[in-house]
């Protein structure tokens, strides 16, 4: 395969690197082509950077393959189903490896996942998730991504936000501009209530990793949260380019219109563009977070409209009884 580097602004290329060695660990692939862009962009790397870089996580491809593929699910979000699968992959490689501490870390985060959004809040998944971090730490003191992961646990887990915060510093000296510890950090400051120290944090998390849906879409709520409505319309447009099936993302679009400047034709225009991706005013009512579609005719005086559209469908279990009635 083929490594292209390209200045953001142009397009222009300006270096590439074919990859054709016969490797016998995958996990060493990505490594070897970090090391070769930090060169090439002649960026400093401490000795622990690199150690961190080159060190070799799992000999077992199969595991590797397992755990890459965990990565993809987690990282498109806070779907259930998703969440689910993320969980399941981690920890078919742990099983074809033991010793894979990098994927300990990437369960633990799993698990917290599903405990912040209520998909489990027993203490479940609290319990293994600190458990996967023990382990991993066990296997290798020096990893970035278990403190990172402690600190999810902190964060998402105990609401000590002080404690993941210091849990980021520690992950920092193995490691410095980490996406998953600015996109954390940003997630804990804006918890306590500074935004503009959030803002920039996730700033950072998006320059390092622009394509993590988890990272633009916070980036699209913060920036709504801070009445930066615009802003986090852009935010949603990236997102739904990268993933153009998301109906929770739709309706947040149409909800941002309406607070911007309570515009109803700019919204029901998101309606439309859902529409060209397959995905109803049934579907966005079920996933919308504030407004689902049909208040729209509510607030444009369209009341039967309004009621035909929650007489057509049983509702039960799909939408807010309290919304409904």
């Amino acid at each position: 395969f083929t490594v292209l580097l390209k200045e953001a602004t142009s397009d222009k290329q300006i270096w590439q690197y074919d990859h054709d060695r016969q490797n016998k660990e995958l996990s060493s692939i990505p490594s070897d082509i970090a090391l070769k862009i930090a060169d090439q962009l002649k960026a400093f790397l401490t000795d622990t950077e690199k150690q961190s870089i080159q060190k070799i996580t799992t000999s077992n491809q199969e595991a590797y393959i397992k755990y890459s593929q965990g990565k993809s699910y987690f990282r498109r979000g806070r779907n259930k189903q998703d969440l689910n699968t993320a969980l399941n992959l981690y920890k078919e490689s742990i099983d074809l490896d033991p010793d894979f501490a990098i994927a300990y870390t990437a369960l633990s985060r799993c698990y917290m996942n599903l405990y912040w959004f209520r998909y489990d809040h027993s203490q479940l998944p609290l319990i293994e998730s600190e458990k996967a971090i023990e382990t991993a730490l066990r296997i290798d003191p020096d990893l970035p991504e278990a403190y990172i992961a402690k600190a999810d646990y902190y964060y998402h887990g105990l609401l000590e936000y002080s404690k993941a915060l210091e849990q980021l510093q520690i992950a920092s000296k193995y490691v410095s501009n980490h996406s998953e510890i600015s996109l954390l950090s940003a997630l804990v400051y804006r918890r306590m209530g500074k935004w503009d120290t959030a803002i920039e944090e996730f700033e950072n998390a998006y320059k390092g990793d622009p394509t993590n849906l988890r990272i633009v879409g916070n980036m699209g709520e913060t920036y709504a949260f801070t009445g930066k409505y615009q802003i986090g319309i852009d935010y949603f447009d990236k997102y739904l380019i990268l993933e153009p099936d998301n109906a929770e993302c739709y309706g947040l679009k149409l909800h941002l219109n309406l607070l911007m400047d309570g515009n109803t034709v700019k919204a029901r225009k998101v309606i439309e563009e859902a529409a060209m991706n397959n995905i109803s005013p049934y579907v966005i009512s079920i996933d919308a977070l504030y407004t689902p579609p049909f208040m729209l005719d509510v607030y444009d005086g369209n009341y039967q409209e309004a009621l035909d559209f929650l007489y057509t469908t049983d509702w039960e279990g799909q939408m807010d009884v309290m919304q409904y009635y």
